[in-house]
């Protein structure tokens, strides 16, 4: 079934109004709304099914690296204050030496 074919049973007054509707729809999906001839033509576009173990594996393997990275961040952010500390430290030192 044609999809202007479908949306007319929908409330679609004309084929018009059905492109207007499809058009209104692809902006606000952000996405461009195709008729497929055959299943053999879907196949080719739509990503592979993934198996639920290859999922969680693909997602404990994602969340370990984003908690390294946020980690180092961590880290990084900790030594940057320990840096300022001292410096704070050096000039109030000289302000009271001078």
């Amino acid at each position: 079934m044609h999809l202007c074919t479908k949306i007319s049973t929908l409330g679609v007054s004309s084929a018009e109004d059905c492109g207007a509707q499809i058009t209104t729809l692809e902006s606000v999906l952000d996405s461009l709304v195709y008729t497929v001839r055959n299943r053999t033509e879907l196949e080719n576009v739509t990503p592979s099914k993934v198996s639920h173990s290859e999922l969680k594996a693909k997602l404990e393997s994602s969340r370990f690296k984003f908690e390294a990275q946020l980690l180092k961040l961590q880290v990084s952010l900790q030594s940057n204050y320990k840096d300022t500390d001292e410096k704070y430290e050096i000039l109030r030192k000289r302000l009271f030496n001078d």
